[in-house]
């Protein structure tokens, strides 16, 4: 896949146009094969120069530009780059909030990593907030009661726990339990264990 992938590039470039959508389309295909892989500078890389064709086609505030960005993200998570990967997700944030569409499944995910990107320097209050607003969107939208809404609400009890905030974080864990018990092929990794360790298992296996 990935020399097919790579003759691509060369095709695209040969009539110059790796600058463009398609183009962008194509890097980030090779940034996804190569996180996939473990090569994450290679994907940052990638990532990157996908970010600068959409830019150069003007298209960089648009879903397909959150996402790159996105994506950027989670390759600095990989890394243990915090800040970076705060960067990154900020940046997608901004994108989503001037072209109207925070208030999505995009918007959600964008926010949700915004917030575990804080709770991984430390800064409880600033996860919070950025889970609780995740959180909202997908409430609002319907889609709560999914497999990311599960690990949202996890993720969420975590923070709540860590501040102290016991009953909201017993809360969110039993949500997150009861949307995991509707997937059978799911429930079976968390029935052996009882309470508040069940939860705490839970959180600890999605943050």
């Amino acid at each position: 896949a990935f020399e097919a992938l790579e003759a691509a590039r060369r095709v695209l470039r040969s009539y110059g146009a790796l600058g463009t959508r398609q183009g962008a389309e194509l890097m980030e295909r090779i940034g996804d094969l190569l996180l996939e892989t473990g090569d994450v500078d290679g994907a940052l890389t990638e990532f990157e120069a996908a970010r600068n064709a959409l830019k150069v086609a003007g298209s960089l505030s648009s879903a397909e530009g959150a996402e790159l960005h996105v994506k950027a993200g989670v390759a600095f998570t990989e890394a243990e780059d915090h800040e970076a990967a705060l960067e990154a997700y900020e940046a997608a944030r901004k994108i989503l909030e001037v072209e109207d569409m925070i208030e999505s499944d995009l918007g959600a995910s964008v926010l949700a990593n915004i917030g575990i990107a804080h709770a991984k320097q430390g800064k409880k209050q600033e996860a919070l907030a950025g889970l609780e607003a995740a959180r909202s969107i997908l409430a609002d939208a319907g889609t709560l009661q999914s497999e990311e809404g599960a690990r949202l609400l996890a993720n969420l009890g975590i923070v709540q726990s860590e501040l102290g905030q016991e009953q909201e974080a017993k809360a969110s864990y039993d949500a997150a339990r009861r949307i995991l018990a509707e997937d059978d092929g799911e429930v079976a990794t968390y029935t052996a264990v009882g309470g508040g360790v069940e939860a705490r298992a839970i959180g600890e296996k999605l943050l």
